[in-house]
């Protein structure tokens, strides 16, 4: 009897109560940081393939004037590495930036402990702070590049 009235009382509570209609998920940070990072494991992935080709695969590329894989040459596999390095480039710029204050913060806590009193940065100053490290990297990646250019010698025809 007691078992009747139990079922009774949930049968009329699950009918007064309306069905579970789950309400669509908002578009979070989190979400934007799981996609960004699957992203760059899938690029990473593929440039170390790519790389793992030219490197291992193909001969010299001195030597590998006629050789081809899966209908590409050795210059095509050059092009596709140096495209998904970029496209891996960016995507660790997009990183950065959206981490930018955290990265900041943790600098500025190491600053604070060594210093012996607190450091802080005001939100505009992190804005700065990120273009003037932007515009560093960027300026070394083309250092070495324009060094290179000026110092890469032509072998002697005899």
């Amino acid at each position: 009897m007691m078992k009747a009235n139990i079922e009774e009382d949930s049968k009329s509570n699950a009918a007064a109560q309306p069905a579970y209609k789950p309400r669509p998920l908002a578009w979070t940070r989190n979400d934007t940081n799981f996609w960004l990072d699957l992203a760059l494991l899938i690029v990473f992935m593929v440039v170390l393939a790519i790389t793992g080709i030219i490197q291992f695969v193909f001969p010299t590329p001195a030597d590998a004037g006629s050789w081809s894989l899966w209908g590409y040459d050795y210059r095509a596999w050059q092009l596709a590495q140096s495209i998904s390095i970029a496209f891996f480039a960016v995507l660790v710029i997009v990183h950065l930036i959206l981490h930018w204050a955290w990265v900041c913060g943790v600098i500025s806590v190491r600053f604070s402990r060594h210093l012996g009193r607190r450091v802080r940065i005001v939100e505009p100053m992190l804005t700065l702070y990120g273009v003037a490290f932007l515009a560093f990297c960027l300026f070394a990646i083309l250092a070495v590049v324009g060094l290179a250019e000026f110092q890469v010698v032509e072998p002697s025809v005899e």
